[in-house]
């Protein structure tokens, strides 16, 4: 009977020991995941730094676009897909990581008929700065309304009487009112799902 007591206790320990090990390990496990993610995020935020580009469109920007038309511009990653894919480092592969982030470009039109579009860029010292900018037109609460897909006409049409942008696009995804666009003052680079997207190379 006594030796049975101190098997079942000797059994209670081992198991203890085990799954002290097991939280021990996961919680170091976490906290080196937590250390590389800060560690990152410092580098990223250490390469990259922020500039203006101001395009100039000598085009007024049409009244009817109103509120109902934001210009944006998609951040997609730092470094193009075939560098972060094949060539990249480790620490070239975590800043490069997909982003998606989504930066707005102010607009405004001057009293010479001139439309200016500001778009704060960060750029990675490094690796660049993929990027893609679009048009969102907002739909009308008013569901019978059909003036949003009257005014994403309108957004493709202006944006083609301009000589700084190319390759305009009507979103083919969720975002029906959506015009995407790219800019030339940019290079062009192809992503891998064989998208064109602007790249701003590290100066």
């Amino acid at each position: 009977m006594e030796n049975a007591i101190i098997n079942l206790f000797g059994k209670l320990e081992i198991w203890e020991t085990a799954i002290i090990t097991v939280v021990v390990s996961g919680i170091a496990t976490l906290a080196m995941l937590a250390v590389r993610q800060v560690v990152n995020l410092f580098t990223t935020w250490w390469s990259c730094k922020t500039k203006t580009y101001v395009i100039k469109v000598k085009t007024r920007l049409p009244e009817q676009f109103g509120t109902r038309v934001k210009f944006r511009c998609l951040l997609i990653r730092y470094g193009t897909d075939a560098y972060i894919e094949r060539m990249a480092s480790d620490l070239d592969r975590r800043n490069g990581q997909l982003q998606n982030k989504v930066i707005e470009i102010a607009v405004q039109s001057t009293e010479d008929g001139i439309s200016e579009f500001t778009l704060n860029l960060p750029v990675h010292s490094r690796l660049g700065t993929q990027s893609k900018c679009f048009a969102d037109i907002s739909a009308s609460s008013n569901p019978n309304d059909t003036t949003a897909d009257q005014i994403t006409q309108e957004v493709k049409n202006f944006l083609e009487q301009t000589s700084k942008v190319e390759d305009i696009s009507a979103s083919s995804s969720e975002y029906q009112h959506r015009v995407y666009f790219l800019l030339k003052r940019f290079a062009v680079v192809e992503s891998v799902e064989g998208f064109k997207n602007n790249h701003c190379f590290p100066e």
